[in-house]
Order: structure tokens, then sequence, then C-alpha cells
């Protein structure tokens, strides 16, 4: 073989060693970099997972400009708060406003923790007990938990009772009082806040469809199915007609 050829062999062979190690080196480089890339996302996706929670939830609220309103006037009480007794009062006013807002888009627990915010404030406010009694009452219902469902049924009837002593004239919270009564089984209590309620709404369909499950769970069939009847047939809320025939399917 002549030397300028050997050379040549040479120089091809060096060449592909050369790039033989620089592409070892590379996929090296490029693998470790596929990896942090990994990590990176992996804690990414468990910081995310961890945020969640209520947060998510609330930022879709958040969106509005109703709630960003309320927030900093929330803040901007808070730097009054030394100023004078007003400033106290304007800030139970704007956490009720704010809780009414949570309540409204069934984030019962965030409106129960406003509601009782501003009762710190203004203890003796018997719509914010009502406000809390209602939220308490929602998360009764929503908590699988039989302890803490217990916990805060004791808790909505503390406050729907404090409510009905501040105001007795407010037929909203008699209602609320009969639901939670019939819920307990509380049946004479239930009957006697029914009593008040019709007094100040008569023609109340509500009031009959509590009066069905009254009758319901005293065994009075006959009685529970005419009252149910009657709303599904009288009714102009749907929602209403749909509990009363949910209840009159389900007596035997």
């Amino acid at each position: 073989m002549k030397l300028p050829t050997i050379r040549l062999l040479l120089i091809i062979l060096s060449a592909m060693f050369f790039y033989s190690g620089c592409s070892n080196n590379l996929r090296k480089e490029w693998r470790e970099s596929v990896k942090n890339k990994q990590n990176s996302v992996k804690e990414s996706l468990a910081a995310e997972t961890a945020t969640l929670t209520l947060e998510q939830q609330l930022a879709e609220i958040d969106g509005t400009l109703q709630v960003q309103a309320i927030k900093k006037n929330i803040a901007r009480y808070e730097k009054q708060l030394q100023k004078a007794h007003t400033s106290l009062y304007d800030k139970s006013q704007a956490m009720r406003a704010l809780g009414i807002i949570y309540l409204n888009n069934q984030l019962y627990l965030a409106a129960l923790d406003q509601f009782e915010q501003a009762l710190a404030i203004t203890p003796h406010n018997g719509m914010l007990h009502y406000y809390a009694g209602i939220s308490s009452g929602w998360m009764s219902n929503l908590e699988s938990n039989s302890i803490k469902r217990t916990q805060y049924k004791e808790q909505a009837l503390f406050h729907l009772e404090k409510s009905s002593e501040i105001n007795p004239n407010h037929a909203e919270t008699a209602l609320a009082l009969s639901t939670l009564y019939i819920e307990m089984d509380k049946l004479s209590q239930a009957q006697f806040q029914l009593k008040r309620y019709k007094s100040m709404r008569p023609h109340s369909l509500d009031a009959m469809l509590l009066e069905a499950s009254i009758a319901t769970k005293q065994k009075q069939f006959s009685l529970a199915r005419e009252l149910y009847q009657k709303i599904i047939q009288e009714s102009n809320q749907p929602s209403l007609q749909e509990q009363a025939q949910r209840a009159f399917d389900l007596l035997p």
C-alpha cells in the first residue's frame, strides 16, 4: 500500500474516533439534559398537585371584578382599623358581602369562614348568624365523616337559634330552623318553627314541603302524598317540584 494511501486511512480513522468520542459525549449530555428536564417536570407537577385545593376553586371566582373589589376594600379597611369604630363595622360588612358571594357559588366552607370572621367583629348581627347557620348546614350535608357532620349540624343550630333570638321576625331563619330540626328528628321543635314561618309567609309552598316531610316521618303517608301532589301541581319553581316529586316517589 502506498504511503499517501496509508496516511489517508489514518486520517479517516482518526476522524472517526474523534467524532465517535464527541458523539458519545453529546449523547451523554443529552441523556443528562433529558433526565434533568423530567425531574423538573415531576417537581413542577408535584407542586401543582399540592396546591390544587380550595385555591383553584377560588381562582375562578376571584376573576370577577366584584370579588376583587370587595377584597381590596377588606385590605383598605384593615389599614383603617385604628382610626374609628366604624372601620370595624365596615370590615364586617365587606366580609359579609364576600361570604354571600362564596355562599351563592356553593363554596360553603369559605363562606362560613368569612361570616365567622365578621361575627368576631359584630357578634350580635342576626343576619350574619343566619348566613353562618346556612353555610354550616350545607357543610353538614356534604360532610362524609359522621363526627364532623354532627359538629357542623350543631354549629348550624347554634347560629340559627342565635339569629332567631336576635331577629325573631326573620322568616327565613324560622324556615331554616324547621328544616334543621326535621333532619335531627326533633319534630315538635320543627313544627313550632314551621308555625312561626307560616304566620309570616302564609301561602308558602316551601312550608308545605316541610309539612309533607314531617307527615312522612310521622307515617301519615296519605297526608304527605296529598301535600306533595299539591306542590307538584301548583308550584312554578322547577326545583321545588322536583323535590316534591322525588319525595312522592319514595312514599310507600
